[in-house]
């Protein structure tokens, strides 16, 4: 009884920790994002 709880809030935990990985890779695919449009427009607009 006592194993299979601790294995069912395991899984719980390992399923949090992926929606936190997906959350975290598209903050970061975001933030590379703005901060390459940011060195394009200085770029066009130094190039002037």
């Amino acid at each position: 009884m006592r194993s299979g709880f601790d294995q069912s809030h395991f899984e719980l935990d390992m399923h949090d920790m992926e929606l936190g990985f997906s959350i975290l890779d598209q903050s970061f695919v975001a933030i590379c994002a703005v901060a390459w449009s940011i060195k394009a427009l200085e770029r066009i607009l130094g190039g002037r």
